[in-house]
């Protein structure tokens, strides 16, 4: 099973699209929001996607969870639980809703982190100067960078 997860598009819909089109064999594609583009353009993408605090004109959630190799996903952006300021309100998040993933964006900067069973994956940001996303395939998360 294979995943493209990405976050912070910001409307860099070229960046993303060749991204998708990179990874045309994935069975997934998860976005943690701020995608900043039409509800057209998202659509074309066929991905499961929150909003961020960038996607006023968006119809999304604001978390959504997932299923995916038996395995439950959380995907929020991660304005709400401030995590520019730190994790605390995002794992409480989580080990209430008992998940084994949590994918979340905002930051813009690329992240791993296990707590407590759980996995914490930030991609990084698809508007970055060098766009950076994550695939997780099989139950391992690796990073990329570039289109």
């Amino acid at each position: 099973m294979k995943v493209l997860i990405t976050s912070d598009t910001h409307g860099r819909y070229d960046r993303l699209r060749a991204i998708s089109l990179k990874h045309a064999d994935k069975d997934y594609h998860l976005d943690a929001g701020d995608l900043v583009l039409t509800q057209a353009e998202m659509e074309s993408l066929h991905l499961k996607a929150v909003k961020g605090n960038g996607d006023l004109y968006l119809d999304l959630p604001l978390q959504q969870i997932v299923i995916i190799d038996h395995k439950k996903f959380l995907l929020v952006h991660g304005h709400i639980q401030e995590v520019k300021y730190g994790l605390d309100k995002l794992i409480k998040l989580a080990e209430y809703i008992q998940v084994d993933y949590v994918i979340y964006g905002h930051t813009h900067e690329r992240k791993l982190l296990e707590y407590n069973g759980i996995t914490y994956i930030n991609p990084g940001a698809i508007s970055n100067i060098i766009p950076s996303y994550a695939i997780y395939e099989n139950g391992k998360i690796t990073f990329h960078q570039g289109v």
